[in-house]
């Protein structure tokens, strides 16, 4: 385990740091889930590769509504 790895750990047990640090996680994979959504859009891709893109936005927002 790195230096990085053990002050992460330790910086997770306090509930408020942990808290924060999901939301941040979370929000960087929606913001990567819409960017990729936004190319293909551009790209003119097919519908069904735009609707899987939705799809995973959409499943990405039920999995952290419920956490």
């Amino acid at each position: 385990m790195t230096n990085f790895d053990q002050y992460l750990q330790t910086q997770l047990e306090d509930p408020e740091f942990r808290a924060h640090y999901s939301l941040a996680r979370e929000k960087a994979r929606l913001e990567m889930l819409v960017e990729t959504l936004k190319q293909h859009v551009e790209e003119e891709k097919s519908r069904s590769t735009i609707l899987r893109d939705v799809k995973r936005i959409e499943q990405h927002l039920s999995r952290i509504s419920l956490v």
